[in-house]
């Protein structure tokens, strides 16, 4: 990865994002901190896919550093209808 990016892959792109969540996704805390230290985005809801991918505590706790957040959207209850046929 390293390689790549020193060759000009962009950690900022939507491939940098994949490749953030996928890092995220295989607990490579060391992966996850140098996407982040080459420009990949993990402020608020950019962040959210990776830190739900996430699978150790370390590289969560890293993309809170850099400011992801998760927001749970609850939906409303709705009734519902039910038929009885006898």
């Amino acid at each position: 990865m390293r390689l790549l990016l020193d060759r000009g892959a962009k950690a900022d792109s939507e491939s940098g994002a994949a490749a953030l969540k996928a890092a995220a996704a295989g607990g490579h805390v060391e992966a996850v901190r140098l996407l982040l230290e080459r420009g990949a985005k993990a402020d608020g809801e950019r962040g959210a896919p990776a830190l739900q991918a996430a699978t150790s505590d370390g590289v969560k706790a890293l993309l809170r550093e850099h400011g992801a957040t998760l927001t749970l959207l609850l939906e409303e209850a709705k009734p519902t209808a039910c038929c009885c046929v006898q």
